[in-house]
């Protein structure tokens, strides 16, 4: 379950991220430029999405500070090096929104496994679906 809610989030961060991208690559901006600044819009996105309802603690959203956005920024830039990656190697073959594209299924992998196992780590799923409301 908290796979699929981490996935259903990641929906929202990934449009999140493809329509900053596609934004600034129309604005002329290098692909591999905007991959960078789309990433980091959609991460804080991400971390907050992923804190109040994906790793639950105790039906309790996990805490908000920068210390903890630093951990989920660094747990995740993996993520931004592998994506960008796959854009320099692949955008001048298959173009700049195919190769994003192409990015995807593995940056997922690697986000859900790194906020799993290293950001949120002990974080039990709610298995009511309810539950306090901290944020």
């Amino acid at each position: 379950m908290q796979f699929a809610k981490f996935g259903t989030i990641g929906i929202v961060n990934t449009g999140i991220d493809l329509v900053i991208y596609s934004l600034l690559v129309a604005a002329g901006i290098v692909a591999a430029g905007a991959n960078v600044a789309s990433f980091l819009t959609a991460n804080v996105a991400s971390y907050f999405m992923n804190a109040r309802f994906t790793f639950r603690q105790e039906a309790r959203a996990q805490p908000l500070s920068p210390g903890n956005y630093l951990k989920f920024f660094l747990a995740h830039a993996m993520s931004l090096v592998i994506s960008t990656l796959v854009i320099f190697l692949l955008a001048g073959v298959i173009g700049a929104l195919p190769a994003k594209l192409a990015s995807i299924p593995i940056t997922l992998v690697w986000n859900y496994l790194a906020s799993a196992l290293v950001v949120f780590k002990g974080a039990k799923e709610n298995k009511s679906g309810t539950g306090g409301e901290s944020l």
